[in-house]
């Protein structure tokens, strides 16, 4: 149903970690959730709350991890199928630290954007892969690799469609990243109080869709 509206809820049992969540879907039409299975055989099926989620393709992609985060991919739920699905990361990225991945959409392709940033360095690298054909771990490319030896630009957020780095800093403030004209610091992004991790960056559609109607 493309002329629709969705909304996805996955619930975990905290009391069992190995079991698998419940997820249910509420369509706006029919104003109407209904449960949906899913699959036991996915064995990164707990969802890094923390982390991006983009929306691509038709379907949402999270980044998930098993049950001791010791290996992470990408778990897709396709919205008109209600159909979940496991795409791995590149091999670089399958047991590195959940904390330094994000999700992102790079032009046309799916991407992944990896940072490494010591604590108490002060450094930083940031590498983006992009999954040149869809649903293909072997079409993952990198596109970007970058080393900052005496800046921690933040955590990464989004890379634009011109190809500049928009990261996060410590201090809650935005810094868009260009490999040839440099870095600049966007100011007052955050109200005070403002935890990080709080920013995120996502595409978005404009609709006339009443959703309360």
């Amino acid at each position: 149903m493309f002329d629709d509206y969705k909304v996805v809820r996955l619930a975990y049992d905290r009391s069992d970690l190995t079991a698998r969540p419940e997820v249910e879907i509420y369509t706006v039409k029919t104003a109407i959730w209904h449960g949906v299975a899913f699959p036991q055989d996915i064995p990164c099926y707990r969802i890094l709350s923390d982390c991006s989620q983009v929306f691509f393709n038709g379907s949402i992609h999270w980044l998930a991890a098993d049950w001791g985060v010791s290996h992470c991919s990408i778990l897709t739920l396709n919205m008109t199928t209600n159909l979940f699905k496991e795409i791995h990361l590149p091999e670089y990225l399958v047991h590195y630290s959940s904390m330094g991945v994000t999700l992102t959409v790079v032009g046309d392709s799916l991407g992944v954007i990896y940072s490494s940033r010591p604590s108490g360095v002060g450094s930083s690298t940031y590498k983006i892969w992009a999954m040149k054909k869809y649903n293909d771990p072997t079409s993952w490319t990198m596109i970007y690799d970058v080393y900052y030896p005496d800046t921690d630009l933040g955590r990464p957020l989004k890379l634009r469609h011109n190809g500049d780095l928009v990261t996060e800093s410590r201090r809650c403030n935005l810094t868009i990243c260009n490999k040839e004209a440099g870095c600049y610091i966007v100011d007052g992004c955050c109200s005070k109080g403002v935890k990080l991790w709080s920013i995120s960056i996502d595409r978005y559609q404009e609709s006339l869709a009443l959703l309360d109607v």
